[in-house]
């Protein structure tokens, strides 16, 4: 029960990190700056597939990435994480924080 206490307590100190780090000028203008992509996937907005794509250079890395558990957010998934503003910010400036 610790442990999982744990790492629910380390999952939000993580979205409140990266909401507060989290600016929608910084994320429009990145986003309106790159490429479209074709990949669609539903309940995704096709903002975050667009940035995940031009930051992972593959279309069918980020589909999985899109869908794949999370460990950082304690296995969520992107969707899950979209189902609150806070999510969809923390995910965001998660996005951003990837290595291209």
């Amino acid at each position: 029960m610790q442990e999982t206490k744990s790492n629910n307590q380390n999952e939000t100190n993580l979205i409140d990190i990266l909401v507060k780090e989290y600016k929608d000028e910084t994320w429009e203008k990145i986003a309106n700056s790159i490429k479209k992509t074709k990949l669609k996937i539903e309940g995704i907005p096709q903002d975050i597939i667009d940035v995940l794509v031009f930051t992972l250079d593959s279309e069918i890395e980020a589909s999985e990435w899109l869908k794949r558990n999370l460990t950082a957010f304690d296995g969520k998934t992107a969707k899950d994480l979209l189902s609150t503003e806070k999510g969809t910010k923390a995910l965001k400036q998660f996005i951003l924080r990837i290595p291209m």
